[in-house]
């Protein structure tokens, strides 16, 4: 199902973000959180992570089994478009939790293509 593909795909973004931040030895406190499990989805993204300085990075995640160039739909987050990166998982395997990554960071705006949900092509 759709639901258990982005499941799926947060949990393998999720799981390089952690080794990613835990070779930046930062405090404590900033620790990955898959905040859609945690919080809720109302948020406007899956996963808060940190960059090599300790930054917040807010990640949303879209996954599909297709190639990249596949249109997926998305809500845009203005709130933190600086640190805002959507994480497109593609060509996923479920069964072996290994995928591609395409990452954009800041506002998704110039790639949208129709008001409210926004359709991205990513080309």
């Amino acid at each position: 199902s759709q639901k258990e593909l982005g499941d799926a795909g947060e949990e393998f973004v999720y799981q390089l973000e952690r080794a990613k931040v835990k070779k930046y030895k930062l405090s404590k406190d900033k620790k990955v959180r898959m905040v859609s499990k945690l919080d809720g989805d109302g948020l406007g993204y899956d996963i808060l992570s940190y960059d090599k300085q300790g930054n917040p990075m807010y990640i949303e995640v879209k996954t599909t089994i297709g190639p990249e160039n596949g249109s997926i739909f998305i809500t845009v987050s203005e709130k933190h478009s600086d640190e805002y990166y959507l994480y497109r998982v593609y060509n996923f395997d479920i069964a072996k939790m290994e995928g591609k990554l395409s990452v954009r960071q800041g506002s998704l705006k110039p790639l949208c293509i129709s008001a409210q949900t926004y359709k991205v092509n990513f080309t």
